[in-house]
């Protein structure tokens, strides 16, 4: 079984540019799409209150990606930070002078595990 690394930008759909629906668009690119092939030896433990825990992941694209597992926590305000901060950059990269500094605010995917969130 193959289990797709949940980046960001995977897990977001693309729109057909014009607007119309086109029956051939595709929402998701699967060829960008990168699976499991392992996993780092060394997980870190994180000084904060619930003590996250620091994982890391080989993708078949031979690139690490690095994820943070936090049990026992409600995420659903986790994600609707992340959904804030996607809007953010929206904005930025609409104005002139936001990309001119090279604005954004770097945000991550939340997927809660659990069936309690």
């Amino acid at each position: 079984v193959q289990v797709m690394v949940p980046v960001q930008s995977l897990l977001t759909a693309s729109l057909p540019a014009d607007g119309r629906t086109q029956p051939d668009h595709k929402p998701f690119d699967r060829e960008a799409q990168v699976t499991v092939n392992g996993l780092v030896d060394e997980v870190e433990v994180m000084a904060s209150l619930q003590r996250p825990k620091k994982l890391g992941f080989v993708g078949s694209d031979g690139n690490q990606y690095v994820f943070l597992a936090k049990p026992k926590d409600d995420l659903r305000k986790d994600t609707r930070m992340m959904e804030f901060n996607g809007l953010l950059n929206r904005i930025f990269a609409k104005s002139p002078a936001s990309r001119r500094r090279n604005l954004y605010i770097r945000t991550f995917a939340v997927i809660p595990l659990t069936e309690e969130c």
